[in-house]
This record gives structure tokens, C-alpha cells and sequence, in this order.
């Protein structure tokens, strides 16, 4: 970057500034919950499972009565007992879920540290070709005068030898 830009502020450095010196990751989307998932502000469905009529007062059942209510007793223990298995299956799922997740966004962190060593390192090895520049000018500037130097002591000898030949 030349001297005008550095000092206009145009490219360059103020530009890369301006991207990294905002939040670019904003708190609502880290706040983004799962679909489906369940929060104090979204506690989900409250409702409770539908309760067989309830007699309000002692009477008496019939057969009939007594072996349908039986039946749906069976239905409703056996219904009761594939829901504690299907809960289970998907407590394990969710958890999963979450372990992946955290694993997952482990990871992430890891990448963005190490992009963040790598940039470093390229930035630092830029620092160290710039400050080396004076040292190549330098070496050019020893190089010309070495140049120019030996020049001279030629165009001196071939001056002695034009004397001598004349």
C-alpha cells in the first residue's frame, strides 16, 4: 500500500479494521434454539392425556361393561409401556443430538483458532519481508558502488594505457 492510501485511509488496513472491529456474530444467532426444542419460553404442549369418564358416583358395571373396560385397561398399560420405550429412544436420540453438537461446535472453535494462528503467521512474515527491504536496497545501493568503483579503476587503467600508447 503506497504512502497516500496510508494516509487517505483508502484500502489497505482501515478497511480490514472496519470487518474485524465489529461483532459479526450476533446473539440472536447464537441464541437460535433447535427445532422443536423446549425452553422456559417455549415449554411446549401442556396437555394432558384424555382420562377414560370418571363415575362421579358409586354404581354398578355390567359384564359387558366390565370386560370392555378390562380390554381397554390391557390397551391402555400396553400403550403406557411402548410410550416409556419411545420416550427412551428419544431421550437417547436428543442427547446425541447434543453431544454432536458440542462436538461439533468444538471443532469449530479449533478451525477458527488455527485460522487465526495462520493468519498470524502470514502476517508476520510479511512484517519480516518488509523490514528486509532496507536490507535489499541496501545490498543494490553496496552492489552499484561496487559496480561504479570498479568501473572507475577501468576507465583509469585504460586512461594510463591511451597516455602510454600515445
Amino acid at each position: 500500500m503506497g504512502l497516500f492510501n496510508s494516509m487517505t485511509g483508502r484500502g489497505g488496513n482501515s478497511d480490514r479494521l472496519a470487518n474485524y472491529g465489529q461483532t459479526t456474530i450476533s446473539t440472536g444467532a447464537l441464541m437460535e434454539r433447535p427445532q422443536n426444542g423446549i425452553t422456559p419460553l417455549e415449554p411446549g404442549d401442556m396437555q394432558n392425556i384424555d382420562l377414560p369418564r370418571t363415575e362421579r358416583k358409586p354404581r354398578m358395571f355390567t359384564m359387558a361393561e366390565a370386560d370392555n373396560l378390562t380390554r381397554a385397561a390391557s390397551i391402555a398399560e400396553s400403550g403406557a409401556e411402548q410410550a416409556q420405550r419411545a420416550y427412551a429412544a428419544q431421550s437417547k436420540i436428543v442427547a446425541a443430538a447434543a453431544k454432536t453438537q458440542v462436538a461439533h461446535r468444538k471443532h469449530v472453535s479449533k478451525v477458527a483458532d488455527a485460522t487465526a494462528v495462520m493468519t498470524g503467521a502470514n502476517v508476520a512474515l510479511g512484517q519480516h519481508m518488509h523490514n528486509l527491504r532496507d536490507v535489499y536496497a541496501k545490498l543494490g545501493f553496496s552492489t552499484d558502488r561496487a559496480a561504479e568503483t570498479a568501473q572507475m579503476k577501468v576507465d583509469a587503467v585504460a586512461v594510463k594505457y591511451r597516455g602510454l600508447r600515445a
